[in-house]
């Protein structure tokens, strides 16, 4: 490792391997438990009337992490770990390819994301609500307390 700025934490850090499946459930876990609340709160923010700015803002970050939170409900299946929303999408609509087409468009949405809330609200309301809950169920299977499995304390 290479210490750029600041101290360097890379014996405090955990080892993590995607091989292990304990990692995948965890990296899953944490992208899955938080899935609800962040789509509330974005469907609240959007029926608030916002600036074309923030409906751009408040789609973009939602889309983004439906599809995260889409490709974590099959990282226990397929070992297959990444950020990049694109590779999410295909992930995502190869598992679950009755939700391909919301899912194509939610890619969208993250992509160019619109300034108008109508259309973004609509996929939302759909696939978010179908995104819940799965994430509910796996939560249920595998975390039903809820809790995040990478919490740290704040720091000051």
């Amino acid at each position: 490792s290479v210490c750029v700025w600041g101290s360097d934490l890379w014996a405090e850090l955990p080892a993590f391997n995607l091989n292990d499946r304990i990692t995948r459930m965890a990296i899953a876990n944490d992208d899955l438990v938080q899935i609800a609340a962040d789509i509330d709160e974005t469907l609240s923010a959007l029926d608030d009337a916002p600036s074309g700015a923030d409906v751009r803002y408040w789609s973009s970050q939602i889309a983004r992490q439906m599809l995260r939170a889409g490709a974590s409900l099959t990282l226990l299946e397929h070992p297959v770990y990444t950020r990049d929303i694109d590779h999410c999408a295909r992930i995502f609509a190869g598992t679950y390819p009755q939700q391909a087409t919301a899912i194509q468009q939610t890619l969208a949405i993250a992509q160019d994301p619109p300034e108008q809330a109508g259309a973004a609200l609509n996929v939302f309301d759909g696939l978010g609500g179908w995104l819940i809950d799965e994430a509910d169920r796996w939560l249920d299977a595998h975390n039903p307390e809820r809790e995040l499995a990478f919490a740290y304390p704040d720091a000051d």
